[in-house]
């Protein structure tokens, strides 16, 4: 695993690279293309890990550099927010520019899916203590990576949240210390109330009036 960059003072970059980067080899596994390279990057865009076809040294470029990298400049970037509390970048860079239509939408869905992935990973991994909102308007689908996925601290301020539920629930991406009952309509001791209790589904309002079904768990809990 490559070293991430110095004056990493809050772990942060430690933290995205430890759970990203397994993410972001299998991107470049499943893209199979000897001329992509797959960046993973921090919120400033500094770059913490390149796999692939540009030599690109761990804090040595920045993302918005790497289209003027060897090659790069005549080639594809794609890119991809993280968008958690810790928050970075994923790209796809592609030096041939022999990539068809076909081939960049597909590479643009891979990408999009694996961001997804990490996202959810980051947002279950937030300290012990935490309540996890588990929320989808297809109940089979909780538990899921295509879940929505909210965590709270004991109080009822949202520490973290995947993008899926913050579409279902139309949030924007910075929502980070709402409160409970401006996220999803329901009261911090209501939705607290719930854990080890129902084991039912509760039920949400979702955007555009759609129901979603919620489990409400402790983070690190199976049940």
């Amino acid at each position: 695993m490559p070293a991430p960059p110095a004056a990493d003072s809050d772990g942060s970059r430690a933290h995205l690279l430890a759970f990203a980067l397994p993410a972001a080899e299998q991107l470049h596994r499943l893209a199979d293309s000897p001329d992509l390279t797959v960046l993973l990057a921090d919120r400033d865009g500094l770059v913490l890990a390149a796999i692939g076809h540009l030599a690109i040294a761990p804090g040595s470029a920045r993302m918005e550099a790497i289209a003027g990298a060897p090659g790069g400049s005549s080639g594809l970037c794609l890119a991809e927010p993280i968008a958690t509390r810790t928050r970075g970048l994923l790209g796809l860079a592609d030096a041939s520019a022999r990539l068809s239509h076909g081939g960049v939408v597909s590479l643009l869905s891979l990408l999009r899916t694996t961001a997804e992935l990490i996202e959810h990973r980051l947002t279950e991994t937030a300290p012990g203590g935490c309540i996890a909102l588990h929320l989808h308007s297809h109940p089979e689908l909780l538990g899921t990576p295509l879940e929505g996925l909210m965590v709270f601290d004991a109080e009822g301020r949202l520490l973290a949240s995947n993008r899926h539920a913050r579409r279902l629930l139309a949030l924007p991406t910075e929502a980070e210390g709402s409160t409970c009952l401006d996220c999803v309509g329901q009261p911090w001791p209501a939705l607290r109330a719930r854990l080890g209790r129902f084991p039912a589904p509760l039920l949400l309002d979702g955007r555009d009036g759609q129901t979603l079904a919620a489990l409400v768990r402790v983070v690190g809990s199976p049940g």
